[in-house]
Formats: C-alpha cells, sequence, structure tokens
C-alpha cells in the first residue's frame, strides 16, 4: 500500500560528506519497490568505520521493508548509525513498532554528527 500523496512512490536519496559522518538523505516514500538501492547504498557505507547518518526528515511513507533494512543497517553499524530529524510519520513508525527504544536517534544532523550547535540566548 502507498502513500496517496507521491503517485509514483519514489525514494530519492541524496548523499553528503560532514565533518564526522557520512551523511545520507531520504526523501520520499521507502517501501518493498523502491528500497533495493538504499539497502545497497548501506551496505557498501557499513566498513567505512565513520558514523552514517540518515536524514529522514523528508520521509513521508515507509514499510516494514524499510525498518528491516535499518535494523539490518544498526546490526552491522551498532551506535555508527544515527538516524536524523525522523518525520513525525517515522516517528509515530518507529513508536509503534518500538523502534524508538532501539535505534540512535537524534533531533538533527548536526546533533548526530556531534557538531556543536550554539545554545540557544536566554535559556
Amino acid at each position: 500500500m502507498h502513500s496517496p500523496h507521491d503517485p509514483d512512490h519514489s525514494l530519492r536519496i541524496t548523499e553528503d560528506q560532514q565533518p564526522g559522518a557520512h551523511v545520507v538523505r531520504l526523501a520520499g516514500e521507502a517501501d518493498l519497490d523502491n528500497v533495493a538501492p538504499l539497502r545497497a547504498l548501506l551496505e557498501k557505507a557499513v566498513p567505512a568505520g565513520e558514523p552514517l547518518v540518515l536524514d529522514l526528515s523528508e520521509l513521508r511513507f515507509a514499510d516494514s521493508t524499510m525498518l528491516n533494512v535499518l535494523l539490518q543497517t544498526y546490526a552491522e553499524l551498532g551506535d555508527r548509525l544515527r538516524i536524523a530529524a525522523p518525520s513525525r510519520f517515522v516517528l509515530r513508525l518507529f513508536s509503534l513498532t518500538g523502534l524508538e527504544d532501539v535505534l540512535p536517534i537524534h533531533a538533527s544532523v548536526a546533533e548526530a554528527t556531534g557538531v556543536a550547535v550554539p545554545p540557544v540566548a536566554g535559556g
């Protein structure tokens, strides 16, 4: 079942090297039909040694196939895998499946990469 919001239910994957981590951004929908390129990319990234940050802020839909990819990657990388800025949909999915207590989830890419964020004034 696909979300009615994106008729072609595409998954867009972009990569970016940032200080201290390799960042992979996902946008759109991740499901059985289109998650294979992501799986291949993550398998390639496993031996790299540095943290791998998955920016899920623009992921609108994911199914159990995507969750399986995340769990397999976490089994290989441990805390080197960092989930950043999950969308509201993804947070709800993680909550319903119990993954919020398993995966290392960070509020932002900066937090996940360990880049210092200036304190909020007056806080």
